[in-house]
């Protein structure tokens, strides 16, 4: 199995920037054989660590808005995880979502938070994914 690592440039508070740059990247892999695209922490609305940025351009992953970014992820190819700024009512968190055909498989929050990440909760809990006959799991940043 293929797997592509992306380095892109920070978008930061630039989500048509982070989804264009997404979908040229996701077209490269597909054409190399990626069947897995991972994206860094932060990638879609920039790694921002300010409670008043972090909120501002934070998701609801059941939300209409979020609904809207997945519509806009490739409908095929290769399975993508990506960071994003995650909220669940008044709660913020540095999530990765991993996505297939346009849809949302699952989530990881980030467990062990750095010391400026105080705008955000820890998540507690680690999921397995499956991308073909692969199982992995994620990690971001300090908590490898």
């Amino acid at each position: 199995m293929k797997i592509a690592a992306a380095q892109t440039p920070e978008f930061r508070e630039d989500l048509e920037g982070a989804i264009a740059w997404l979908g040229e990247v996701v077209a490269e892999a597909r054409e190399q054989g990626a069947e897995l695209v991972c994206f860094p922490e932060g990638f879609l609305q920039g790694y921002l660590t300010e409670a008043e940025a972090a909120r501002r351009v934070a998701l609801d992953l059941g939300s209409e808005a979020f609904g809207e970014v997945l519509a806009r992820m490739p409908a095929d190819g290769p399975m993508l995880v990506f960071g994003l700024i995650e909220k669940e009512g008044e709660r913020l968190f540095n999530t990765a979502v991993v996505v297939e055909g346009g849809q949302l498989v699952g989530r990881y929050r980030k467990a062990h938070l750095l010391g400026g990440e105080t705008c955000f909760e820890a998540g507690t809990t680690a999921e397995v994914f499956r991308a073909g006959a692969l199982s992995f799991g994620i990690n971001i940043c300090l908590d490898t």
